[in-house]
């Protein structure tokens, strides 16, 4: 969305470099004064297209940009750990991987069956 907005950005910068250059090729003869000004309304309109193309992408991309930074935040909800310790109530021990949700310890034991205990809680919480 990025790109095609700069490219948009460009297309208006471009369509107003036409408009300066036939501006001054339109002093040269009184048909010429008549054919710019009907360039000049068709310019202008395709131009706020444009700028109102450019706006609706931006807040598009604002948009998006914040849905990504909720699914972010809730990925980094749901983390796998190597345990630093034993647990103190026996369910896992020094170097098992440990399923946290926020810091609540949700799963434990081998890498494997951590990760397929988080990815169905994860199931879960939608």
């Amino acid at each position: 969305m990025e790109i095609l907005r700069d490219r948009l950005s460009e297309q208006v910068d471009q369509l107003q470099a036409n408009i300066g250059r036939e501006g001054q090729n339109s002093v040269e003869s009184f048909e010429s004064s008549q054919a710019y000004s009907a360039f000049l309304t068709g310019a202008m309109a395709q131009r706020e297209k444009l700028r109102g193309s450019i706006a609706d992408l931006g807040l598009e991309i604002s948009a998006a940009k914040d849905d990504l930074a909720d699914a972010y935040r809730e990925l980094k909800s749901y983390e796998i750990a190597q345990a630093a310790r034993d647990d103190v109530s026996g369910r896992f021990r020094q170097g098992d991987a440990v399923g946290l949700i926020g810091d609540q310890v949700v799963a434990w034991g081998g890498t494997g069956s951590t990760l397929a205990a988080m990815i169905e809680r994860v199931g879960e919480d939608r």
